[in-house]
């Protein structure tokens, strides 16, 4: 389904091209305490925000994901106006779509990174990833509040034995947010939303 006239009220969503482990830092690779400029959530809203200037996208982005503190459905804004993917594509026409616990809450699956692509070279110039079901961390169940326990020590850890939860981008149901709690040692996608 494409958005007729969005105008200014829909916002953007898009799935990360970078993957990280559920230590989530930025730069991706630094060392922390070094060379990173923010580690946990911080650090996803920045791999967010260079991912959507390095393909052009205008606006804020923040990262959906829970901590032990901070609700994903509160980390980012709750907007009214729904949600698309870069080619057009409705998502949600609103948040509370995004968080419905409905079997099919979203119209289609937000499988698409901020290149513009769900395959090779969405925007002609960068390869964009080429699989179209992507683990995604997210530490929230469907309704946005936090998987208790789930959340890779508030995205600090890559311990095989500490869990994160995980979405899938081939899914238009709650398994799009919360599919299974998985190790932090996993490399997964973040999902990336304007505000």
């Amino acid at each position: 389904m494409t958005c007729g006239v969005c105008g200014d009220l829909t916002k953007r969503i898009f799935v990360t091209n970078t993957t990280t482990t559920g230590a989530i830092v930025y730069p991706t690779g630094c060392t922390v305490g070094s060379t990173c400029t923010a580690t946990g959530v911080a650090a996803a809203d920045a791999i967010c925000a260079s991912e959507a200037t390095t393909y052009g996208l205008t606006g804020t982005y923040h990262a959906w994901l829970s901590t032990s503190t901070v609700n994903a459905s509160a980390h980012t804004t709750q907007n009214a106006g729904g949600y698309i993917l870069n080619d057009g594509t409705s998502v949600a026409t609103s948040f509370n779509k995004l968080i419905t616990s409905s079997s099919t809450p979203l119209l289609s699956a937000v499988k698409e990174e901020a290149c513009g692509g769900e395959g090779a070279g969405g925007d002609g110039a960068t390869a964009c990833p080429t699989a179209t079901a992507f683990t995604v961390w997210t530490g929230s169940a469907a309704n946005g509040t936090v998987e208790t326990g789930d959340t890779c020590s508030d995205w600090t850890s890559a311990a095989a034995a500490t869990k994160g939860e995980d979405g899938v981008t081939s899914a238009t149901g709650a398994t799009w947010t919360t599919n299974a709690a998985v190790g932090c040692n996993t490399a997964a996608h973040i999902y990336c939303l304007e505000q």
